[in-house]
């Protein structure tokens, strides 16, 4: 007997059994294969079919696993699809799909479905790989060819993606060979950035290779997204998916990491589109080139070299850390070969010297940070040999200190060493009785050399002593900085590390570089030391997901580093990342130890500012400015209290103005002065200043989103249409990231709210994470109502409540209580039953961390009780709105939430205070509110920068004949957030009126003129 059982078999295993079957009859003598499969199975068609399998394989023929299988597998295809797709033809197949040409039936488009090897398939799973599959559903990117469609049909998984006409890189090398030095390195880049858009988002592709890189109009599609991440994860990482006798990856472009199941980092990226980049330009794989010792650099350029070195690296942290740094390596150079700007990692010294040398904004002079020529020279050093004095045992370290030095002073920030071989070389060439400073002047500048190195060894009994000096090559031997290191020689490398360390701060000798010298005292990893300083660097140039890079991997190697955590929370900040802000200033305190007094004072004040608590953080920082007038930190968080923390309460931003011109008299380079003082300017109507300020920050950052940003700001606060409508084109294609805060930027500060609205229409496109559309819609709303139209308002919650249930209850049951909305009682009453069954306390949170989808975080059941309790004042259901108020009252808590459940809470007593006709307790109420919250949550959710609690506070102080502070509380809707100008144009009109009544005529009229010309709802229910 051939087999036990007579197994039928299903639609659903038919493809298994079939391969089942075939294997085990073609394991066997020809003349037993007919009785086998007789008692094997009694599906006649299926013993037809493997028989006819069986006769392929004989003829020689093979598919996938299985010979002759393409009709049968074009046939299942079809037939499984035929409900939403037309399945015409097998484009191609590789290690892990399939890839079939199809009509997309409902759409009338042409796609490609991808089809995962059956055996893939098996061992991975349909749930699992539909769960993880949904994260590379949300990217979008111009460059990421998108997901359309997934699923799962018979035994078969599959992923369907656009139809692209054209070739895929693969298919152009083979077609040219290498490409040019120009298209290769756009390809490259191209790429880059579409790892930099997921990498953004925690997605690392795995599989980069030319086969997946298409060719569409001349710019480069990145396929399968993702795809390679989806099934590791679904399988249970590498080590599961070795279990199905697969390696996810391409061995030819394989990570090292990714060869031993190590982890996966955007840096896994970056090694594989280096491989990729190299075969570009030379025609031969960078794996098996390096496997076989014949890399070959002489066809590729200098300076491209030394990029793509880096990215090749086979440390992860030794390579750009994602796709975003390398994309700016890349494009570097071209810009450095024009003369145009040459910046190179983490540069600090921005080049505003022939753009900016003496530019004056607001009282501020702008000058050229550095000294020295404004090119490579400025940032290369030359190390020469040491003079070695003592045993000849240590003679070595003549030559060796050029070797050891140049490895530790190289790649932080704008520094790099001279290459050791070429400055021993022309060492070898000069007059060595020549004066030291002379030779090395001369050595300096043979090598396009900005510093040079002297020094000497002296050993005694064992015991060294290393001296150095670091001169600059245009300065007449000009001492730069000094350092010297003295142990037992068994200790050498960690002497060399001490020089190289005092010799990387003190070449830094302006106020704002205090802190790189005061990171030198706090660790003593000379490599966390260098992340630290290169994020410093990043920070400055308000490159912040760069400088949040690096400074992880500075505290990773230094866990006590305090400075590196103090910095890593501001860097997060900026990102409106409250989670990792929050933890990174609590190591920050942890560690505060290892700080100077000095510096602890301003910790202590940035502690204050993250609780909320304004008043008492300015309080700390101008103590530290009165005592150290020069110290840059306090200044910038000085400046960040007055310009984010005023608006809330009646000030203008522009009262920040001071303190920022403060930073960038001590630090030109200082992006974020820069970000912030261009606010000010829109709001002062200043254009001069704000042209000014956006080419001065373009200097710094010319591809960076934050530049994006400020040319946002000019586009809609200038009224240029075509700048306008570029940055839209651009906006479009951009991050969920630069999308909100290019919205922000010109609803809050340049007062557009059409330009706004077009804005937050992108963030609703279909191909954007639910959450996201739902923000889009939401901000909509809010812009809507601020135009006075409620009825657009309501149809944009509708919408959000489509995208994101919760965020739309939220959003319509918050709006529902402006004064001057005309609600109906059954809206009132249908948003309070919706709430009622809405369970807060299970409500998930957002998959996006940034502020503007996770300020609600944790606070949920705080958002229930205060919306019920309001719109129960509102109907004046007192025992409801009382009970609901008591809620609030019972649940907890987390710092990161400040004081906002008392806050939350007042409102709601001030509700009931006014149901109840008590105008002065409502007054108390609201008065009586800490309202200390972190002002990045206040700036994205209007709970708990409480717009309905101010304006009601305005006129109950109004009421109360104290207009001094009404109209404080009235001015506190302009230079804030998005949400907040929904009382903008109120506030306007009770300023109006409140001048008028004082005889204050022109004050009256400038307050109307700004109010919206098509408002009619202003008059309050």
């Amino acid at each position: 007997m051939y087999a036990t059982t007579r197994q039928p078999v299903t639609n659903g295993s038919r493809w298994t059994r079939i391969q089942e079957l075939f294997h085990e009859a073609i394991s066997r003598p020809t003349h037993e294969r007919p009785e086998f499969l007789d008692e094997a199975c009694d599906d006649a068609e299926v013993r037809s079919e493997v028989e006819a399998l069986v006769n392929s394989h004989e003829r020689g023929g093979f598919v996938t696993t299985l010979p002759g299988w393409e009709a049968y597998l074009l046939k299942q295809v079809r037939e499984l699809l035929a409900d939403r797709y037309n399945v015409q033809v097998e484009l191609a197949r590789g290690g892990m799909a399939i890839v079939f040409l199809a009509e997309d039936v409902r759409h009338e488009r042409q796609v490609a479905i991808k089809l995962l090897r059956p055996e893939l398939a098996g061992a991975i799973g349909t749930e699992r790989f539909l769960r993880e599959i949904k994260l590379t559903a949300q990217l979008n990117h111009p460059l990421i060819l998108p997901l359309l469609d997934s699923g799962r049909a018979g035994d078969f998984l599959y992923y369907v993606t656009p139809y692209i006409e054209g070739e895929s890189l693969r298919e152009r090398l083979n077609r040219e060979g290498g490409l040019s030095v120009e298209e290769a390195t756009h390809l490259a880049g191209e790429v880059a950035d579409a790892l930099d858009a997921a990498h953004e988002q925690g997605v690392v592709h795995r599989d980069i290779k030319l086969e997946n890189i298409l060719l569409s109009r001349g710019h480069a599609l990145v396929a399968d997204f993702g795809i390679a991440r989806a099934l590791d994860a679904a399988a249970g990482g590498s080590q599961g998916m070795k279990t199905t006798g697969m390696i996810l990856g391409t061995p030819d472009y394989m990570a090292p990491e990714q060869a031993v199941s190590a982890e996966i980092t955007p840096a896994t990226d970056v090694y594989s589109l280096g491989a990729v980049l190299y075969e570009l330009l030379t025609g031969r794989n960078w794996n098996r080139a390096l496997a076989t010792g014949e890399i070959d650099w002489s066809g590729i350029p200098r300076d491209l070299t030394e990029v793509l070195r880096r990215a090749l690296e086979k440390v992860p942290r030794d390579r750009w850390v994602n796709g975003g740094a390398f994309r700016r390596a890349l494009m570097e150079r071209p810009k450095a070969k024009r003369g145009l700007l040459h910046r190179r990692r983490g540069v600090v010294a921005i080049a505003v010297a022939g753009v900016l040398a003496l530019a004056v904004v607001g009282g501020v002079v702008l000058r050229s940070a550095g000294s020295g020529p404004a090119s490579a020279a400025a940032s290369r050093v030359a190390v020469l040999p040491f003079s070695v004095r003592g045993s000849g045992e240590f003679a070595y370290l003549g030559e060796g200190m050029v070797d050891l030095l140049s490895t530790k002073l190289s790649g932080v920030g704008d520094l790099r060493s001279a290459d050791p071989r070429a400055v021993l070389s022309v060492v070898a060439r000069e007059n060595p009785a020549a004066p030291a400073p002379e030779m090395g002047r001369r050595v300096a500048r043979n090598l396009n050399a900005g510093f040079y190195v002297l020094g000497n060894v002296v050993e005694v009994r064992g015991r060294l002593r290393i001296d150095a000096a670091m001169y600059g090559a245009e300065d007449d031997a000009n001492v730069v900085a000094q350092a010297s290191a003295e142990g037992d020689a068994a200790r050498i490398f960690d002497l060399v590390d001490e020089v190289a360390a005092e010799l990387l701060v003190g070449r830094r000798t302006g106020p704002g570089d205090r802190s790189a010298r005061i990171a030198a005292l706090t660790t003593d990893n000379l490599a966390a030391l260098k992340a630290y300083l290169e994020g410093e660097q990043a920070f400055r140039r308000a490159q912040f997901s760069d400088a949040v890079e690096v400074l992880q991997r500075a505290v990773e190697l230094d866990s006590s580093f305090a400075l590196a955590w103090f910095r890593l929370s501001t860097a997060a900040q900026f990102l409106a990342w409250p989670a990792l802000t929050q933890q990174a200033a609590e190591q920050a305190v942890r560690y505060s130890g290892r700080l100077s007094e000095r510096d602890r004072a301003v910790l202590t004040g940035m502690q204050a500012e993250r609780r909320g608590d304004a008043q008492q953080a300015e309080v700390r920082y101008r103590a530290v400015i009165e005592a150290y007038p020069d110290d840059v930190e306090a200044w910038q968080q000085l400046a960040e209290v007055l310009f984010h923390y005023g608006p809330l309460q009646g000030r203008s931003p522009a009262e920040a103005r001071e303190a920022w011109e403060r930073v960038i008299r001590y630090e030109p380079g200082q992006g974020t002065a820069f970000l912030h003082l261009a606010r000010i300017a829109v709001l002062e109507g200043n254009r001069v200043a704000l042209d000014t300020l956006v080419r001065a920050f373009e200097q710094l950052d010319p591809e960076g989103a934050r530049a994006s940003d400020m040319r946002a700001l000019r586009a809609f606060a200038t009224g240029d249409r075509t700048a306008r409508d570029a940055v839209l084109a651009d906006l479009g294609r951009g991050s969920d990231r630069e999308l909100v805060v290019a919205l922000f930027y010109v609803g809050a500060f340049a007062g557009d709210l059409d330009g706004a609205g077009r804005i937050a229409q992108l963030l609703t496109q279909p191909g954007r994470p639910g959450e996201a559309r739902a923000l889009g819609h939401v901000l909509l709303a809010h812009l809507k109502l601020a135009a006075c139209d409620w009825d657009d308002a309501r149809a944009e919650l509708a919408q959000a409540s489509r995208a994101d249930p919760v965020q739309g209850l939220l959003a319509r049951a918050f709006l529902l209580l402006v004064p001057f909305v005309s609600a109906s009682d059954a809206e009132l009453d249908a948003a309070r039953q919706e709430l009622e069954r809405w369970d807060a306390r299970s409500a998930r949170a957002p998959a996006n961390n940034a502020a503007w989808f996770a300020a609600h975080a944790g606070v949920y059941p705080h958002l229930r009780a205060y919306l019920l309790g309001s719109l129960a004042a509102v109907r004046g259901d007192i025992t409801a709105a009382t009970r609901h108020l008591n809620e609030l009252g019972t649940v907890s808590t987390s710092d990161e939430a400040g004081t906002l459940a008392e806050d939350l809470a007042a409102g709601v007593g001030a509700r009931i205070a006014l149901a109840r006709g008590d105008s002065a307790r409502a007054l108390a109420a609201l008065e009586a509110a800490p309202h200390r919250a972190w002002w990045q949550l206040a700036s994205f959710s209007p709970f708990f920068s409480q717009p309905h609690e101010r304006y009601l506070r305005g006129r109950l102080l109004e009421q109360a004949g104290r207009t001094e502070e009404a109209l404080r509380q009235y001015g506190s809707f302009a230079g804030f957030s998005v949400h907040d100008l929904i009382y903008q144009a109120a506030g306007h009109m009770r300023t109006a009126e409140i001048y008028q009544q004082m005889g204050e005529a022109e004050l009256a009229a400038e307050s109307l003129a700004r109010v919206i010309s098509d408002c009619g709802l202003l008059i309050e229910n």
